[in-house]
């Protein structure tokens, strides 16, 4: 019954009749075998087990220290676990405003408490509470921080930001500062401005270059103040 056999681009055999149909499983096509249709077919399969693979992914954050002592973290991926209960759909991955809102839940009294203490430590004046101790402690140069070594005076501009976004802005920062250092790095910024939902509409390109402009690299700490200006 087989007349001839071909190999595609894989390697895979393609048993044909003589008339050109194609024999699978003891089966024989109806219509006459198409090796282009056949290669377009299989690459749109494994394009599809591509995306479903991606979804599957989830970032996770490694630390390590560094020759200085500090404490360096990288943000990687890897596959998701495999959920044990038979038909159970992977978990939605936790970003956005969602994330803020679960995370900021989940944090109960400690994290409200640490909200109350961060809206009082960040009025909107001119007066940083923090000054007169750092002065005291270190000297007038302990104010030589990002906030103002940047590339705009963060605390100048942190006068103009909206009294009633201010809140949210806090709650975004606060779950993504998981030290409890009231700082966070370049790659916590941006997953805490995803819980911005006046920036929903912002792609990464566009927040790429907002944090260029601004002057924030992967050694900026990012203080609340600088925070809620980027945003």
């Amino acid at each position: 019954m087989i007349a001839r056999q071909i190999y595609d681009k894989d390697g895979e055999v393609i048993r044909l009749t003589k008339d050109g149909r194609r024999i699978k499983d003891g089966k024989i096509s109806k219509e006459v075998f198409d090796i282009e249709m056949h290669q377009e077919k299989k690459k749109k399969k494994k394009k599809e087990k591509q995306m479903l693979e991606k979804s599957y992914e989830e970032e996770y954050v490694e630390e390590f220290i560094d020759e200085e002592g500090r404490v360096v973290k990288v943000v990687k991926k890897r596959l998701k676990e495999k959920s044990t209960i038979p038909g159970k759909r992977p978990a939605t991955p936790l970003t956005g405003v969602r994330r803020v809102q679960v995370l900021f839940l989940k944090g109960g009294v400690q994290i409200q408490n640490r909200l109350q203490q961060l809206l009082r430590d960040c009025p909107l004046n001119d007066v940083d509470p923090r000054f007169p101790a750092l002065v005291e402690e270190f000297g007038a140069g302990a104010m030589d921080l990002d906030e103002r070594e940047g590339a705009i005076d963060y605390l100048t501009h942190y006068r103009l930001v909206n009294p009633d976004n201010l809140e949210g802005y806090a709650k975004a920062f606060l779950v993504e500062d998981v030290d409890e250092n009231s700082v966070i790095n370049m790659d916590e910024t941006r997953v805490a401005l995803e819980g911005i939902p006046g920036l929903q509409g912002m792609n990464d390109k566009q927040v790429n270059y907002i944090l260029k402009v601004l002057g924030i690299d992967d050694a900026t700490e990012v203080t609340f103040k600088m925070f809620a200006v980027i945003c």
